[in-house]
């Protein structure tokens, strides 16, 4: 719903001044924003924020923010029936070539591809 006003955790966490982050003293790590959360441009900045407080150099992907078509193993797998009931437009009619049923060895062999 527009009109609900939704919080991260990560928003939380970055805006609380008594936090205290590890320092990664410049080390480099690959961030990969989620399909859950392309459409979540708040939550994606407050996690970049996060990650530079800690000091780390952020390499971002191509398919970054709302181009992300990641989403772990749980693309490989039928959408929760809940999530179809729940959120459709999220879930169903932006979902298609998503949520494709494999099996754990396929998934498996997926996910290191993708890495």
């Amino acid at each position: 719903m527009k009109e609900v006003k939704m919080i991260s955790l990560w928003e939380l966490i970055l805006n609380d001044e008594e936090f205290k982050f590890l320092d990664y003293s410049h080390e480099k790590m690959t961030l990969q924003d989620c399909w859950r959360s392309y459409d979540n441009r708040s939550e994606q900045d407050a996690v970049r924020g996060l990650l530079k407080k800690m000091n780390v150099n952020i390499v971002e992907q191509d398919e970054n923010y709302e181009k992300t078509q990641f989403c772990g193993v749980s693309l490989y797998a039928p959408a929760p029936k809940r999530n179809l009931k729940l959120a459709p437009k999220r879930f169903v009619e932006n979902a298609d070539g998503k949520f494709i049923p494999t099996t754990s060895e396929e998934q498996e062999m997926l996910m290191r591809e993708h890495c």
